[in-house]
């Protein structure tokens, strides 16, 4: 058995809680101090059998928003992350890559994506490293 697999069938219980949570609309914290679990558990989230094994009855668009061992960004930065991240997620561009972002463009430009997806459409964010 290949690491990853061992690392996905280790998670099962995790990956399972992760799924119950996309589909009600709920949000999840994991928390870990210095170590690689709550990365090697972002990976198995994003991997291809999470998708088959958990979400292939539903339509999520999954955003990775990863801050790991990154300086913390400005509010800008933040924002211009978020949304690009976010329209990569669902094949949307935004308007204009040299835009500056305060909070109501950045709302505005979320909430312009979100009315574009179809009704059984969602988004899960999925975070890594946040406390930056």
């Amino acid at each position: 058995m290949e690491i990853q697999e061992q690392f996905y069938t280790f998670y099962k219980p995790y990956l399972n809680r992760v799924s119950e949570a996309i589909k009600n609309g709920k949000s999840l914290i994991f928390v870990g101090i210095n170590s690689i679990g709550k990365t090697l558990l972002v990976e198995q989230i994003l991997s291809k059998n999470f998708r088959e094994d958990y979400l292939s009855k539903t339509k999520v668009h999954l955003v990775y928003l990863e801050f790991k061992d990154k300086n913390p960004p400005t509010t800008e930065q933040l924002y211009k992350y978020w949304l690009n991240q976010t329209a990569k997620a669902l094949n949307k561009t935004l308007p204009s890559d040299k835009e500056s972002y305060n909070d109501f463009s950045f709302y505005s430009h979320l909430l312009d994506m979100v009315k574009s997806l179809s009704e059984e459409e969602k988004i899960a964010f999925i975070l890594l490293d946040a406390q930056n």
